[in-house]
């Protein structure tokens, strides 16, 4: 079981004159599928880069695990390793995620990164080019497809290590309403008692598909209510 605690986390960036996170405390663990939700500029992107171990609270703790995540504790190379082979996080701006030569090379990138065997690796690369319809782009170069192509890649290259902990921001950016359809149907199958899945979403409709629990954050940057879906569906 995996288990996410925050408390009391602030975060700013520097040379910034005010906290992009202020004072967020919650508790996540396995088994559930969380909305994160809230105005373009509350914070959910920072939440999603300190829960996935690329930046750090300015005060209070994050503890995964129990275990408390430091910057210190990251540049060890054990620890960082068995983090980030539980912790998979897809960035909101795929562009930013892929940077191998070839869509395939980006899907088996984290396996070989991880010590899978080679043969695992090539098998389990052609399923998920496959699974994600990227077999007839396998050799292409990730910036020479199209802005769905790359999210799909992106998403095929986090979901193939099969993390105990799955960070989607914005997963539906850039995907038609078919892909948007597929992969919603997709993320439902993958629910688990052995996962745990968070992921934003601005639209309450679609978050509601798929999330047991929202947390909604508001233009000042901190957590306004934690709703489970029967006490959302209550309020709406």
């Amino acid at each position: 079981m995996s288990k996410i605690e925050l408390n009391q986390v602030s975060f700013r960036y520097r040379d910034e004159q005010e906290d992009s996170l202020r004072e967020i405390s919650a508790s996540m663990e396995t088994g559930s599928c969380w909305c994160v939700s809230g105005p373009n500029g509350c914070g959910k992107t920072t939440l999603f880069r300190i829960l996935a171990g690329l930046e750090f609270p300015t005060s209070g703790t994050y503890r995964f695990n129990g275990e408390e995540i430091t910057a210190q504790k990251m540049k060890k190379n054990e620890f960082a390793w068995d983090f980030h082979r539980r912790v998979g996080y897809l960035f909101q701006d795929s562009d930013a995620q892929l940077f191998c030569s070839s869509v395939e090379e980006e899907i088996a990138f984290g396996m070989e990164q991880l010590g899978f065997s080679e043969a695992e690796v090539r098998g389990k690369t052609d399923e998920y080019l496959e699974l994600f319809h990227l077999t007839g782009i396998r050799k292409k170069a990730p910036f020479h497809i199209s802005g769905g192509e790359k999210k799909r890649t992106a998403l095929a290259a986090i979901l193939v290590t099969d993390p105990e902990v799955l960070i989607l921001d914005e997963p539906y950016n850039n995907l038609d309403e078919e892909m948007q359809a597929w992969l919603l149907e997709f993320l439902e199958k993958l629910k688990s008692p052995d996962r745990l899945i968070l992921f934003a979403d601005h639209h309450r409709n679609s978050a509601s598909a798929l999330a047991d629990r929202f947390l909604f954050m508001n233009r000042h940057h901190r957590v306004e209510e934690e709703q489970s879906k029967h006490s959302a569906g209550e309020k709406s």
